[in-house]
């Protein structure tokens, strides 16, 4: 076994499967510990990749990065977050339906809490 793979022990598998609250046979246990033990190793891969040089492909980039070809903030490429009609993917019957099921609701739209 490849030292990546060791480094997931009996005990973390336990520990993880008690948080998911699964219960695993002893077959499931021995194949979810070599996945869990081949994902590392591929972690370990990219680990290894040198990636100096190469610039941030995220959508935003933190204050004061200089990461990049340029020191330009980075353009927003994500759509903006407007409320809209599902009309075109739901016919007005089943959509009025799903939002009175949802619960709270305003003008025709699903209301929720603010997480702010």
């Amino acid at each position: 076994m490849d030292a990546a793979r060791d480094t997931f022990e009996e005990s973390d598998l336990q520990t993880t499967a008690e948080m998911a609250r699964l219960v695993l046979s002893d077959e499931e246990r021995t194949r979810v510990r070599e996945a869990i033990g081949e994902i590392l190793v591929y972690f370990d891969q990219m680990s290894a990749v040198d990636i100096s040089g190469v610039g941030a492909s995220g959508h935003e980039r933190p204050a004061g990065s200089t990461i990049g070809a340029t020191k330009q903030p980075a353009r927003q490429p994500l759509r903006p977050d407007v409320a809209a009609s599902s009309a075109d993917r739901w016919p007005e019957a089943a959509e009025h339906a799903l939002v009175e099921r949802a619960g709270d609701s305003e003008d025709g739209f699903v209301t929720t809490p603010s997480v702010l």
